[in-house]
């Protein structure tokens, strides 16, 4: 299994929508050993485009959060976008009025589907398993190694803050 992580996959939006967990796992475990870049940063997702929709740059972008992402290799990625995550999680914070920073990674297995959600760092931990929810309940592109799928993780990282009008 590749594991490559990124913790500064970084979009300054919020919010959520309520979904069950089904029989998904979620774990507060720490993570050491990982290939997560630090201190990098991207937020300049454009949001309602597939990873196939992606241009060349942005798909550089995203490939350059990874440590050891190879040529010809991709990161798994939402099916629809990152609207498909982004939107509901909006929902979400503005009813939650949550602020701080979320990091998870979500582990997405050859098929697509989200297996398990680790939680690097949460401002409340209701309004982290609803995120996760999201997560687990997202079809996801599959991560492509050495031309096959193969399982990967997803970072997400979230920052909300409260704004007063």
């Amino acid at each position: 299994m590749i594991r490559s992580l990124l913790l500064g996959f970084v979009l300054g939006t919020s919010a959520l929508v309520h979904a069950g967990l089904a029989d998904n796992e979620i774990s507060e475990e720490n993570i050491t050993g990982s290939n997560i870049l630090k201190k990098k940063r991207w937020n300049g997702l454009p949001l309602n485009k597939s990873y196939a929709e992606l241009s060349e740059q942005e798909k550089l972008s995203i490939h350059a959060l990874y440590q050891d992402i190879k040529a010809g290799n991709e990161p798994p990625y939402p099916l629809k976008g990152m609207r498909a995550i982004i939107d509901p999680v909006n929902k979400i914070t503005k009813k939650l009025l949550v602020t701080g920073n979320l990091e998870l990674l979500l582990t997405v297995n050859a098929k697509g589907e989200g297996e398990n959600v680790e939680i690097i760092s949460s401002p409340d931990p209701k309004f982290t398993q609803l995120v996760a929810s999201i997560l687990l309940l997202t079809p996801f592109k599959p991560a492509i190694c050495n031309g096959q799928p193969c399982v990967m993780q997803f970072p997400l990282s979230l920052n909300f803050e409260r704004r007063f009008n």
